[in-house]
């Protein structure tokens, strides 16, 4: 990955960040809207970028923020597993190894998805997520 790939994903990442806190401070449909809309920009750029892994990462993690329903006791729980998700995938972006590929999929392990994922789904995630970085 280029040093301009990186950067470039990086200030998507950083977006994110910032819309991420407003979704935990106003808990509105338009701010969860807009993080799901800076998960789906984030993924098509690291598809673009050759990180497959990330993508799929991007666009699971944007499917089960949309599969919450409204009112649901878990949002609180899961707008703080994304604000420390996007530090973790800042990481990942800067050095794509086993242990920051790890961290990045630990948000699917937290119960407070409506769908979990099996550990097998998640290893074979880790995979595609070192096998993406590397490229």
């Amino acid at each position: 990955m280029t040093t301009e790939s990186i950067s470039t994903l990086l200030r998507h990442i950083e977006s994110l960040s910032e819309l991420a806190l407003s979704y935990q401070n106003y808990n509105s449909k338009d701010s969860l809207d807009a993080v799901v809309h800076k998960l789906e920009v984030i993924g098509v750029c690291a598809g673009d970028h050759n990180m497959l892994g990330f993508q799929d990462v991007c666009f699971l993690l944007e499917d089960l923020l949309l599969e919450t329903p409204n009112g649901s006791v878990y949002k609180a729980t899961q707008q703080q597993q994304l604000l420390s998700w996007i530090e973790l995938a800042k990481n990942y972006i800067n050095q794509a190894n086993d242990a920051n590929a790890e961290k990045v999929l630990n948000i699917f392990k937290v119960d407070c998805w409506t769908t979990s994922l099996l550990e097998t789904d998640t290893n074979f995630m880790k995979e595609i997520l070192l096998k993406s970085g590397a490229a």
